[in-house]
């Protein structure tokens, strides 16, 4: 880890705790607290929350990392873990269980910077200091591995295939939930039952591309291998590689190329469906009148 210090004379309040803070002033001395009116009202609930954002760049200026830290007046402390973010596609709410949690893979030894800025409504504004630092291998190997910048190139490429497979799957899964809608609001509409069968066979796709992505899990939880996933492709190469600066093995090499190549056919079967045969069924299911569904834009729009 490398902590960072920071000094804020003033900390940063969102509008509201700036009104708040003046109306305990006034009620406190005795004077009238009178109602801000809907309009300041609005703006604060439309005020995007302030924040202090320390920025990390490589020696070529290359963002690496961005953190944010605490605003209140004072003396701060705010550590970095020396990685790159986690390339995990979004979640609603923490992301699931903590040992789940990969974290982005751990940068080479080398020189860095951190700059320090506030961002205000929306506006980054950068406060004027930049740090260099450096970034050193504490750890002595008893056998020759791969170059720092070999380990890091690989651990990168994990990353970015990770990216690729887990965002394929999180849109599978965000498509199965839009189809669902279009069978059950099929049911209470007049079109054709062209449109139902079409909406079945993108569900049957999906579902057959999310298995050939994350596996079965009904045959995983009663222990038949069966065939293998591309997750479970990148689990082992992950597994033996986030926490090590050794290097790659010949198995998480293979791994990895396998993974790469099986995910490029679900990877173009995925797109068919999203970039070509789901906007084709909206454009039918608007045409046909079929009451409003998730993905689709306003009704009798273009």
């Amino acid at each position: 880890y490398t902590v960072f210090t920071y000094y804020l004379k003033d900390g940063l309040k969102t509008a509201k705790e700036t009104r708040q803070e003046s109306e305990k002033k006034a009620a406190e001395k005795g004077d009238d607290t009178p109602y801000p009116g809907w309009s300041a009202l609005r703006q604060e609930e439309l005020e995007d929350a302030p924040a202090i954002v320390l920025t990390v760049r490589n020696s070529d200026g290359e963002l690496i990392r961005q953190v944010e830290g605490p605003l209140t007046a004072g003396i701060h402390r705010i550590a970095w873990d020396l990685r790159y973010p986690k390339s995990d596609p979004w979640t609603p709410g923490n992301g699931g269980p903590r040992w789940l949690n990969f974290p982005g893979p751990l940068v080479e030894p080398g020189s860095y910077s951190v700059s320090i800025a506030k961002r205000v409504n929306g506006v980054l504004i950068e406060l004027g200091q930049n740090h260099a630092f450096q970034v050193k291998s504490i750890v002595e190997r008893g056998l020759p591995g791969s170059t720092p910048a070999e380990v890091v190139a690989f651990n990168l490429r994990i990353d970015e295939l990770n990216r690729q497979v887990m965002g394929a799957a999180a849109a599978a899964r965000s498509v199965l939930t839009e189809v669902a809608a279009i069978k059950s609001t099929l049911l209470r509409s007049s079109a054709p039952a062209a449109l139902r069968d079409e909406a079945h066979r993108i569900e049957l796709e999906l579902k057959t591309l999310t298995e050939l992505i994350g596996g079965n899990e009904r045959r995983d939880l009663y222990g038949d291998a069966g065939p293998v996933s591309i997750s479970n492709r990148i689990q082992p190469a992950r597994m033996g590689t986030f926490r090590s600066t050794y290097g790659p093995t010949t198995m998480h090499q293979q791994s990895i190329e396998i993974a790469e190549t099986d995910f490029e056919q679900v990877k173009s079967r995925l797109g068919q469906v999203i970039n070509s045969d789901l906007p084709a069924l909206r454009v039918q299911l608007d045409t046909n009148k079929v009451p409003w569904t998730p993905g689709r834009g306003v009704p009798g729009g273009d």
